[in-house]
């Protein structure tokens, strides 16, 4: 049939938009400069010393200077496309009431280019996009080809800390691996946590536990997750400062102390 006599009920198709493929790389960067650097300031601000009685740092608003090259020369020099990162900061002295203000500098931020790369040591660079699995609990099963048993297992991953997965063995013993490496029993690490009674479901795992106390278990799980490095007991005896540790042995009723017997001293490394 000729193509002048062709009925088209649909749409006729139409070429496709010019499309800005490092539109979502700009819009991020957007984002970072005005929203994201200050997000990230009001999570600190403001900082007290440690006593907290003394000083309080607190953090104003920054500013972002131009740059002092352009991408090119960044490039041709081997140098980083980069601008200067500056912040107005009041120290108040909680004692004397009395403040001073200035403007500190934080740091040089790679600026990025309208190409929406950056230029890093005189090469250019890109950010990769890749989709990350959102935090929260994840709960899994497989089936032992042995036995025909089903095992099940979960994992708790943070936003940030340790990963930590559990785990079902044939056995019935419930496991927890700490970061995708050590495995330790259930048990040992709600013991070394302090707690000294378990729900149902943990008495295959107790029944394989060596650890007694919560000091063992903290034992138990420094040694694996530091392999090799001695084990270190801290602890204070203002006593002994003044005396040496022999004198904790004698009566420390004065400091308000308890006599320690000298089987229960520790080396200290």
């Amino acid at each position: 049939m000729p193509v002048s006599r062709r009925l088209i009920w649909g749409q006729e198709p139409t070429h496709l938009p010019p499309l800005n493929l490092t539109q979502i790389q700009l819009d991020s960067w957007l984002w970072f400069i005005s929203d994201g650097i200050k997000e990230a300031v009001a999570e600190i601000s403001p900082i007290e010393d440690f006593t907290g009685k003394n000083w309080l740092l607190e953090f104003g608003q920054y500013s972002i200077e131009k740059p002092g090259l352009s991408p090119l020369q960044a490039t041709r020099k081997g140098l980083t496309y980069s601008s200067a990162l500056r912040i107005h900061t009041k120290l108040t002295n909680k004692q004397t009431k009395k403040t001073s203000s200035t403007e500190v500098f934080l740091g040089d931020i790679p600026q990025m280019t309208p190409q929406g790369t950056f230029v890093i040591n005189g090469v250019e660079r890109a950010v990769v996009n890749q989709i990350v699995r959102s935090p929260g609990v994840y709960f899994g099963s497989e089936l032992d080809a042995a036995t025909g048993k089903l095992l099940y297992s979960a994992e708790l991953r943070p936003i940030r800390g340790t990963w930590l997965e559990f785990e079902v063995s044939k056995s019935d013993v419930i496991s927890i691996r700490v970061d995708r490496r050590r495995k330790f029993l259930a048990t040992t690490i709600l013991r070394a946590m302090g707690l000294s009674e378990y729900p149902d479901g943990l008495e295959a795992a107790a029944a394989k536990d060596t650890t007694k106390t919560t000091e063992d278990a903290l034992i138990e799980v420094y040694k694996k997750m530091r392999p090799g490095e001695p084990v270190v007991f801290s602890f204070s005896i203002p006593a002994a400062m003044t005396w040496g540790l022999s004198a904790a042995t004698k009566s420390t009723s004065a400091s308000g102390l308890l006599p320690i017997p000298e089987s229960s001293l520790v080396t200290i490394w």
